[in-house]
């Protein structure tokens, strides 16, 4: 078999690092997904109490809130809110299943928010 040449083995590369960049936007279009159907669940379950009647919004409650942009998707905005009872919550999915997150972390020891 012949040696193949120096220009043959770079366009073999250019062509490994393009599969590699295909490969990195399929994996955060994924997560990007996986990220929108969770928001989508929980927000469809926030709605409903376990009788399937609609939950009682807060929303007379408020005292501030605060927009974080998601690190892995640009296009989605977690809210983090202050409660005039002086709770503080996240719509973030970590906060979800954590009642704890970044954000909130951020909103308390940066704005003096307090959490009861």
């Amino acid at each position: 078999m012949p040696k193949k040449t120096r220009e043959w083995a770079e366009n073999i590369l250019q062509e490994i690092q393009a599969v590699q960049a295909d490969s990195e936007h399929h994996q955060r279009l994924v997560e990007w997904n996986e990220t929108r159907i969770v928001n989508l669940q929980l927000l469809l379950l926030e709605q409903f109490d376990g009788d399937g009647e609609p939950i009682p919004q807060k929303n007379d409650e408020l005292a501030e809130q605060r927009p974080f942009r998601s690190k892995t998707n640009p296009d989605v905005t977690y809210f983090v809110s202050r409660w005039k009872d002086g709770s503080v919550t996240c719509t973030c999915p970590g906060f979800t299943y954590r009642e704890h997150c970044r954000h909130v972390d951020e909103c308390v020891n940066s704005t003096g928010w307090f959490k009861v």
